[in-house]
């Protein structure tokens, strides 16, 4: 049996991960006291300093998989709905993961 076909491992990929996602949050919130450090001795590099960093970033990581998409092996472009639900189910955790440290003052943007 292939393992990669059992439901119970499809499943368990899934899940692990987000229990011990939530595991790390409950009970090894970092606060943001603990996160301010001095770093004014790091030589700056003016041409990242960018507000549009985080997009050419986001970007850049998208543009490999995408250009490869339309390689005959691998042939995203025929499976572009679950390509869609799968990018959506990751999204909306990260969205609500950089709402929430935001919000506490963990990092900003």
């Amino acid at each position: 049996m292939n393992w990669a076909k059992n439901p119970l491992v499809r499943y368990a990929l899934i899940i692990i991960p987000l229990i011990l996602t939530a595991y790390q949050w409950i009970f090894h919130l970092p606060k943001s006291k603990d996160l301010i450090y001095n770093v004014n001795s790091i030589k700056e590099i003016d041409e990242l300093e960018t507000s549009f960093l985080y997009l050419i970033l986001n970007f850049l990581i998208l543009l490999g998989p995408f250009v490869l998409s339309f390689d005959k092996k691998v042939a995203f472009y025929k499976n572009w709905i679950p390509l869609f639900k799968a990018i959506s189910v990751v999204g909306l955790f990260f969205i609500i993961w950089d709402v929430y440290f935001t919000f506490n003052n963990v990092w900003g943007f």
